[in-house]
């Protein structure tokens, strides 16, 4: 049944391009909900699958890979793309995908969890200080103040912020597309940074849909977002240079691994993280804790001073 498949994709091959599988590919992953980076990054590794030429009906290829390109943490979204691909490709087979499905090898990662560095409140402001865009600067300030990724923030739309009906320029709430295309509101209760943004809103171009994507650039909304999101990495990572911090030590997603660890602080229960953060899975939480510098001893001794303070 696999030799069959493996004739059917060489047959697709004689009359179509690896450019149109590919943008069938990343349709489909559209029509499946997928957040349109994570679309792209899949149709870029699909991309590299079938210029170095492995056999994508063949399990032994499909590993070989997967481990060629699977040393990193943030590269294994290569066995989730492949494993998308063949979901989609051999929809039509499907004893043969669940065979080639089992028999992909999930590659370990070999990353260390790297040194973060810790900001204070004021370290933070200082930081802000130093970006040199406006735009990238209510960007931090939602990151800081919401706990949300850096591409969350870029894909918010003027339509997702709702205003206080009292007064019609400050923004309250703002309705957020996480991950897998889920909704959630989150409210903005700083009055500076309500201010801030309510006036960056205000300069933002009326028939402009996205409020921070860089429409100077005549290209698609997805591409628009991959240049945005490199320009404000750069902008942050200079701003933490003059503020005095070492770069390496703070991403863009630092600022929610701060947000968690502050509301750890406070409240020492996992749900109520959860429930800020908008995971799924508490596994995924329990990981924030850990590259926030809250091993799984001090999150028992926590929640032990916690419990004790209670009674």
């Amino acid at each position: 049944m696999l030799a069959h498949h493996s004739l059917r994709l060489q047959m697709h091959k004689l009359t179509n391009d690896d450019d149109t599988l590919v943008a069938e590919f990343g349709a489909w992953l559209e029509r499946k909900g997928l957040a349109p980076l994570t679309t792209n990054l899949y149709k870029t590794c699909i991309k590299e699958l079938l210029a170095d030429g492995y056999d994508i009906a063949n399990a032994a290829s499909l590993n070989a890979f997967l481990d060629k390109h699977c040393t990193l943490k943030r590269s294994l979204y290569y066995f989730a793309a492949v494993r998308a691909f063949l979901a989609y490709h051999m929809v039509g087979d499907r004893a043969a995908c669940r065979a080639l499905l089992k028999a992909l090898r999930k590659p370990q990662s070999v990353e260390p969890i790297k040194q973060r560095a810790w900001l204070s409140d004021d370290q933070v402001e200082r930081v802000l200080s130093f970006m040199t865009s406006h735009r990238h600067r209510i960007i931090a300030i939602l990151q800081r103040d919401l706990g949300l990724r850096a591409g969350d923030v870029l894909w918010l739309k003027r339509e997702d912020v709702e205003f206080d009906q009292q007064d019609a320029r400050i923004p309250l709430r703002i309705i957020v597309t996480a991950k897998g295309g889920r909704r959630r509101p989150l409210w903005v209760y700083d009055e500076q940074s309500r201010e801030r943004l309510a006036q960056f809103i205000e300069n933002v171009m009326v028939d402009e849909t996205y409020l921070f994507l860089n429409s100077s650039r005549h290209v698609s909304p997805a591409s628009q977002h991959l240049y945005t999101y490199r320009d404000y990495y750069r902008d942050l990572q200079n701003a933490l240079f003059n503020a005095g911090v070492e770069p390496s030590l703070w991403s863009t997603h630092d600022f929610r691994r701060r947000l968690a660890r502050k509301v750890w602080d406070k409240y020492a229960d996992v749900a109520i993280l959860q429930g800020v953060l908008g995971h799924v899975k508490v596994e995924t939480t329990l990981r924030y804790l850990r590259h926030s510098g809250l091993g799984v001893r001090n999150m028992q001794r926590e929640l032990w001073l916690s419990d004790e303070k209670s009674t």
